[in-house]
């Protein structure tokens, strides 16, 4: 019994604690550099992670772009051509099968060896959704940034009036 509940906590403090820790530390160290007199250490984080967010987005067009013309199986890379071949002989192979023939065996069955190759439109509608996901953190992070570079200056013009008051 005890022996599942520190694997339990184990778990908890993994799954939970350690990435709450980890964002609140960004966050805590965000405010910290936007509250800096210059307005580049603020920027730091943000242009971090939309660095970060970038990878992925032209990694997913990048591969798109490459298997328009190729696909990847788990035994060759095919051309377009034997790609096209390998379909007309999938579709006489179910046309056999569905006449009451045999099963005829294919060596090299396209679809069940995992054709990773994506269209152009599904692939660019998945990377633009990668690209606004992985920005999220993006996103706050430049709403800690305006919040606190507003406050600096509603503090600084409040200093320039009082010493115009004086």
């Amino acid at each position: 019994m005890v022996i599942i509940s520190i694997q339990r906590l184990f778990i908890m403090l993994l799954i939970v604690i350690i990435p709450v820790a980890f964002i609140t530390g960004m966050v805590i160290l965000q405010v910290y550099l936007s509250r800096r007199e210059g307005k580049w250490p603020g920027l730091i984080l943000p242009m971090a992670t939309f660095s970060l967010s970038v990878i992925p987005f032209v990694a997913i067009l990048l591969f798109s772009i490459a298997g328009t013309s190729t696909s990847v199986t788990s035994h060759a890379v095919l051309t377009a051509e034997e790609m096209v071949e390998l379909e007309a002989q999938r579709m006489e192979a179910y046309r056999i099968a569905d006449y009451g023939s045999p099963q005829p065996v294919v060596t090299r069955h396209l679809h069940d060896e995992g054709n990773i190759a994506m269209s152009s439109s599904g692939s660019v509608a998945f990377a633009s959704v990668s690209f606004m996901v992985t920005n999220i953190p993006t996103a706050i992070l430049l709403i800690v940034y305006a919040v606190c570079r507003d406050k600096r200056k509603k503090l600084q013009a409040l200093n320039r009036m009082s010493l115009q008051d004086l």
